[in-house]
């Protein structure tokens, strides 16, 4: 994490047309998206690994510039490492495609009738909120974007929607550095 809030204070995102996603997010209004499939859709669907998945985007105003957030919680069917819950955190580009730092994989997002609709590209997650500690001790997934499986994913609005305690202390920090 400690890269990844280096990182963002020097890195900083054009906005374009793709920006319509995000047109309402903002450092206290993010915009929540969440699907389960049901065990009769993963019968059909046995490469498919993901049994719940939980996005949140989210953005905020540096410099003049929108800073493109994507948090991804995912509940897999079978558990690995002895979880079944993991997480990950995307950095959007103007044109819709998203990267984790550190070649930790990539997805594009775009809406659709209302939808969001995350195609993998194949990405890592870790588990749980101490990601750094957790990646050293090898607690990581990779999603493969498999064909009928873990490929596309298209997730309805949510009714409830948190920011994530590790955005709030980004935009603290920029904050401070914006000044």
């Amino acid at each position: 994490m400690k890269i990844f809030l280096a990182l963002i204070g020097s890195v900083v995102f054009p906005v374009s047309a793709f920006a319509a996603l995000f047109d309402d997010v903002n450092e206290t209004t993010p915009k929540c998206y969440v699907r389960s499939y049901s065990d009769t859709h993963l019968a059909k669907h046995p490469r498919q690994t993901v049994k719940a998945i939980h996005m949140t985007l989210l953005g905020f105003e540096f410099k003049g510039e929108k800073q493109r957030f994507l948090d991804i919680a995912v509940k897999l069917k079978k558990p690995q490492h002895g979880r079944s819950i993991f997480r990950a955190t995307m950095i959007c580009m103007e044109d819709g495609h998203c990267f984790i730092e550190c070649d930790g994989g990539s997805a594009t997002v775009s809406e659709q009738n209302g939808q969001l609709v995350f195609r993998n590209k194949g990405i890592t997650l870790m588990g749980g909120c101490d990601s750094e500690l957790e990646a050293a001790e090898g607690i990581e997934v990779f999603l493969k974007p498999t064909k009928n499986g873990d490929d596309v994913f298209r997730l309805q609005p949510a009714k409830e929607c948190k920011i994530p305690k590790w955005f709030k202390e980004i935009v603290e920090e920029n904050k401070s550095q914006d000044l």
